[in-house]
C-alpha cells in the first residue's frame, strides 16, 4: 500500500497481503485475476468504506456545531456525467495531482499551517448507474 494510506494489511482472516500491488491513494482498484487477492481487497474496500461514510456521517451530523464560515464550505456536491471510463480515470488523477500539487505540505499537522487552517477530509467517489 502506499504511504499516503493508514493500513498496511487486511484480510478477514488475519493473513497479511502486501496491497502496495493493489491500492494507490484515492482509490482501492478491485480488479484482479487471483481471486485471493481480489477477496483481501473486497474485504479493505469494505472497511475502508465504513470508516469514511462513518467519519462523514458524522461530520454531517455536527456540522450545525461548526463556525459559520466553515458551514458556509463544508457539505456535498454531486452531478451525473455521461463518461467513459478513460475520462474518469483523467478526471480522478487530476483531482489527485492538483490537491497533492497545491496541499502536499499539508497531510500531517505543521507550525507553518496558516491560521485557521483545520484538518478537513476530501472524499471523491464516483459509481457507475
Amino acid at each position: 500500500m502506499s504511504e499516503h494510506d493508514d493500513e498496511s494489511t487486511a484480510r478477514e482472516d488475519g493473513h497479511g497481503i502486501d496491497l502496495s500491488l493493489i491500492a494507490r491513494p484515492g482509490l482501492t482498484a478491485l480488479v484482479h485475476d487471483d481471486p485471493e487477492t481480489a477477496t483481501a481487497v473486497r474485504g479493505l474496500d469494505r472497511v475502508l468504506r465504513a470508516r469514511y461514510f462513518a467519519r462523514a456521517q458524522q461530520a454531517f451530523e455536527d456540522r450545525h456545531a461548526l463556525p459559520k464560515e466553515w458551514r458556509a464550505v463544508t457539505g456535498m456536491n454531486q452531478m451525473g456525467l455521461y463518461l467513459t471510463p478513460d475520462e474518469l480515470k483523467a478526471i480522478d488523477e487530476e483531482i489527485i495531482e492538483l490537491l497533492f500539487k497545491r496541499y502536499a505540505d499539508r497531510r500531517t499537522p505543521s507550525p507553518d499551517l496558516p491560521e485557521g487552517a483545520e484538518r478537513v477530509e476530501i472524499l471523491t467517489l464516483a459509481y457507475r448507474l
